[in-house]
């Protein structure tokens, strides 16, 4: 096995973009909280994924990292949690030092000219209490596929999603990355459910004068 299984935060070059908290599971209509305690939102470094966890074990061969408990991947402003996931990913071969590739700032001794490898995430399987934190959007669900190359999210086993108060629940939902675009597939006896929450208009102030006031005489 190549890659250390011993470090907790691993960062991966991304080609293309990518939570659950161990927690009791919330009402079925009460928008949660939009990330987990001590696990913000913040924006990365472009290119880069921030991964941590309990357990840790990398497959060079199969191209595989395999993440058990309270595992916590951040990027772009993106954060996925879950109880366990499995990575793969695919290593490409760059010119070290080159800006994005993470090799720039390593030190001169590990700087030579043969070309470096960077491995690049190709799909994220989640399962377990996954939780899934957007800029604008929240999901809940038992399981999540994160695939790269089309940057979808497809979340399944009790899938829920939030957009302030806005709910929608399925069977199966799509969370389309790049076009802030969902899609809710119900199957079997599970129907397709959405509610909406819309704005109170304001009291208008109350009339006040008698009858007849500003009549013509």
């Amino acid at each position: 096995m190549k890659l250390a299984a011993a470090f907790m935060a691993f960062t991966l070059a991304l080609s293309g973009a990518w939570m659950a908290e161990a927690a009791d599971e919330k009402p079925a209509l009460a928008p949660p909280a939009p990330a987990a305690a001590g696990t913000p939102a913040v924006a990365l470094k472009s290119g880069t994924v921030d991964i941590s966890t309990d357990h840790l074990e990398a497959d060079d061969q199969r191209r595989l990292i395999f993440l058990k408990g309270n595992v916590i991947v951040r990027w772009e402003g993106r954060v996925l949690t879950c109880d366990e996931a499995e990575i793969a990913y695919q290593a490409r071969k760059t010119r070290p030092g080159n800006p994005g590739t993470g090799t720039e700032n390593r030190p001169g001794s590990a700087q030579k000219d043969e070309p470096d490898v960077q491995h690049e995430i190709v799909r994220i399987q989640a399962r377990g209490h996954v939780k899934v934190t957007l800029e604008n959007r929240v999901a809940l669900s038992d399981a999540a596929v994160y695939e790269a190359q089309s940057r979808i999210i497809t979340l399944s086993g009790n899938p829920r999603l939030w957009r302030g108060k806005d709910f929608l629940s399925g069977d199966r939902i799509k969370v389309f990355l790049d076009e802030d675009r969902s899609v809710v597939e119900g199957g079997g006896s599970e129907k397709v459910k959405l509610r909406l929450y819309q704005s109170q208009p304001e009291d208008k102030p109350a009339k006040t004068g008698t009858a007849g006031e500003g009549r013509e005489r």
